[in-house]
């Protein structure tokens, strides 16, 4: 009986996808995949406007668009997205000495979409 329910369940078993996953290089405006291929990722590729607070609106826009994309593809490995482009916002912030409008608005529009989840999550976040 067991071996006839394994056989009549894989009947209704959702096909692989072929697709490859979604890759936040390609995916998101502000990545590149570095050159040559396979030498990693350029996480922080943002051109300021020149203007504070237009730039600004551009962190703003940036942080939707990759916090849609963490919500939509929530992987082990985006798990560890945001890290690999803060430290490149770092990187590129060594030439100027200072985070831009657009660093700014990004981190700060982060911080409160992570501020509203621990407050839905109530406490309950764990660390290990």
């Amino acid at each position: 009986m067991t071996a006839t329910n394994v056989i009549l369940l894989a009947k209704y078993r959702e096909k692989p996808s072929r697709r490859k996953p979604a890759h936040p290089a390609n995916d998101l405006s502000f990545m590149r995949p570095r050159r040559p291929k396979g030498t990693g990722i350029d996480y922080w590729v943002v051109e300021g406007t020149g203007t504070y607070g237009a730039d600004c609106d551009k962190g703003h826009q940036l942080a939707e668009e990759y916090l849609a994309y963490a919500g939509e593809h929530s992987t082990y490995g985006n798990a560890t997205l945001l890290g690999s482009i803060v430290n490149d916002m770092l990187i590129r912030c060594k030439e100027t000495g200072k985070l831009s409008g657009i660093e700014i608005a990004f981190l700060g529009h982060v911080n409160r979409h992570a501020v509203a989840a621990a407050v839905v999550l109530g406490g309950r976040l764990t660390t290990g």
